[in-house]
């Protein structure tokens, strides 16, 4: 009978067993447990889904970040100059140097394919 399946401790499933428990599963994760006394226990389950925490405020108003782009030079367009990819590279290049070692490493070309080579498989 699939209404009274559930998972039980050790203790509890001897105990619904040998003290004659009487278990009924009225909703599904719902038990209601009759004890030999007469005494009922209903559990359900636990929620899975918890209210949302409130809005936690600032403190105080956040300062707007300095951009730091470049003016466009005399006769440039606005636009035309760096953009903020370019800004961001560059800081992160400053950033980490070893990165750039690395860029500075050039693979090595595959050797030429000779067509009366076996296949490699």
């Amino acid at each position: 009978m699939t209404s009274n399946l559930g998972a039980w401790c050790s203790h509890h499933h001897r105990a619904k067993h040998h003290a004659r428990w009487r278990v009924r599963q009225p909703r599904p994760g719902w038990f209601t447990i009759r004890t030999r006394a007469g005494v009922t226990h209903t559990t359900r389950p636990k929620k899975i889904l918890t209210a949302l925490p409130g809005p936690r405020y600032a403190a105080g108003p956040r300062p707007i970040p300095e951009q730091h782009w470049p003016d466009p030079a005399p006769g440039e367009e606005p636009g035309t100059g760096p953009t903020w990819r370019d800004h961001l590279a560059a800081t992160f290049a400053g950033r980490h140097p070893e990165r750039e070692k690395e860029k500075e490493k050039t693979p090595k070309a595959p050797p030429p394919l000779d067509p009366d080579d076996p296949p490699p498989f």
